[in-house]
């Protein structure tokens, strides 16, 4: 086998960010991160319902505390931060 010459590319190392700076960017992309970080663990998040309805999106957060997943608990109380802090967030579906 021939050894592939070495182009000089290699990747940077990782960093991991601060939970609260790698949350940011919305609640509807929060929303989308929590609701694919909820499916790893089987659990089905309705988007449009975490964005109308705010009894569906505390309840969501409530499941999210009983699964063993750090991030997970972190997004749900970033997300129950940002909806007390602009209610005006539900109803705005996109």
């Amino acid at each position: 086998m021939t050894p592939v010459p070495d182009s000089g590319f290699s990747f940077p190392p990782h960093e991991p960010q601060e939970p609260a700076t790698a949350l940011l960017g919305g609640a509807t992309d929060l929303i989308e991160a929590f609701s694919l970080r909820m499916a790893r663990h089987g659990m089905s998040v309705s988007r449009r319902m975490m964005l109308a309805d705010p009894t569906y999106a505390r309840q969501q957060a409530a499941h999210a505390h009983a699964i063993d997943d750090p991030l997970l608990v972190l997004m749900a109380l970033e997300l129950v931060r940002q909806f007390e802090a602009d209610p005006s967030v539900f109803g705005r579906l996109h």
